[in-house]
């Protein structure tokens, strides 16, 4: 006896010696599965054509997910015919429901499928955020008895006179019944899903189905049937956000290659948590530290000229709030938020030429709350760190020196 088991373990192969007539190098090789009903890959046994004097048994294993929608009864093993027709032999296959396993005999190799027949019920997608929408309809995969004790399948959507009593349990979200020819509901998630949770949608499909378990003839004079859709909320988010001002405009000196010119910069950081409800947005923001603002070097003199920086403890950025300007967001998109400064203070400094002297006082912005920057934006849809566009980026080729603001945002795990 041998027993050989495609790479995910779904499918499962056992030839009983003597079944070869020669040592053959079986393998087993996953494909798409495009029958109808299909569940999972299908699954091409090599070599082609390959036939047994004894019969092989060929088992598939399924899980709850594999069935969501329609019940084990109606799995069934499937085979592609010589025209790539799907044809299966629920007669004779054998289902374990303790085991969670079908099987079939077979006599010679050529691609296989696991799947269902008759109705089933689906949800496209089947997980959703909060506010998304999933259709929900119910198809059935005929089996059409064929010349030579063939049978094969072909999927349709149910009439819609036909699926009744629509449901969701628990009543969570919405339901809204389609009018039309064919059967079906879309499901809307409610817009706040604080856990993750599932919901169950049921519909009664009025059809009589007749089928094969163990090879017993059994018959269905309707079914209820039910598909679970998974909510999930949108997890928070976090950032760390730094924001640096670099002037290089600050003295006289501006573009001389033969001294050190004097340099402003000033830098705070924080970090913020995004929540999410919905296409709603709630922020919480970590406490903000704002550097001391600094002048390097403090003084230089040249030419006659000595230029002198009059420290300040505030400088042009003193984050005192930071906010959304707008808190309905869409999914990768961008979030808008706005900047409050406490008494920030341009620079201030003294210039001497011969016997004059200027002096500038550090003063405050025109307007109350008022700094570098006064707002920045984030984008949803990046997950590595980069510089807000809206500013300068120190790592663009050709940058020089002049005034920059620098808006660093990095994602974190």
């Amino acid at each position: 006896m041998a027993q050989i088991a495609s790479p995910d373990g779904v499918m499962e192969l056992v030839i009983p010696a003597g079944a070869l007539t020669a040592n053959t190098d079986i393998t087993i090789q996953p494909i798409t599965n495009e029958s109808p009903g299909g569940i999972g890959p299908a699954y091409d046994l090599l070599p082609d054509g390959t036939t047994f004097n004894k019969p092989a048994t060929l088992t598939f294993r399924y899980t709850d997910e594999d069935i969501n929608g329609s019940l084990p009864e109606f799995l069934s093993i499937a085979h592609q015919n010589s025209d790539g027709a799907w044809v299966s032999d629920i007669q004779n296959q054998m289902l374990d429901t303790d085991a969670q396993k079908i099987s079939l005999d077979i006599a010679h190799f050529t691609p296989f499928r696991m799947g269902t027949d008759f109705a089933r019920i689906t949800a496209i997608p089947y997980i959703l955020k909060p506010g998304e929408s999933a259709l929900v309809d119910v198809y059935e995969t005929f089996v059409f008895e064929q010349s030579g004790e063939e049978t094969r399948t072909e999927a349709e959507v149910v009439p819609s006179h036909l699926v009744t009593n629509w449901n969701v349990t628990p009543a969570v979200g919405s339901l809204q019944v389609v009018t039309g020819p064919v059967g079906y509901v879309t499901y809307r998630a409610p817009a706040n899903v604080e856990t993750r949770q599932t919901v169950r949608v049921s519909a009664h499909v009025n059809v009589n189905v007749i089928t094969y378990i163990n090879r017993r003839r059994v018959e269905f004079r309707g079914v209820d049937l039910y598909t679970d859709i998974v909510l999930e909320p949108i997890p928070p988010r976090k950032y760390d956000i730094s924001i640096e001002v670099v002037d290089s405009l600050i003295s006289p000196f501006y573009g001389n290659k033969e001294i050190a010119i004097p340099v402003y910069r000033d830098q705070a950081k924080f970090e913020i948590e995004l929540k999410f409800l919905g296409h709603f947005a709630q922020l919480n923001v970590s406490p903000i530290q704002n550097g001391e603002p600094t002048v390097t070097p403090a003084t230089q003199e040249y030419g006659g000229t000595k230029f002198q920086w009059i420290p300040d403890p505030v400088g042009a950025i003193n984050i005192s709030e930071v906010s959304l300007t707008a808190i309905s967001i869409f999914s990768d998109s961008t979030l808008g938020f706005s900047l409050k400064h406490e008494n920030a203070a341009l620079h201030g400094t003294i210039l001497q030429t011969g016997e004059v002297t200027e002096t500038h006082q550090p003063r405050s912005f025109d307007q109350e709350d008022m700094g570098y920057p006064g707002h920045f934006t984030l984008d949803l849809s990046k997950h590595t760190a980069y510089y807000d566009p809206s500013y300068s980026n120190p790592n663009s080729g050709g940058l020089r020196g002049g005034f920059h603001i620098y808006v660093h945002i990095a994602p974190k795990q």
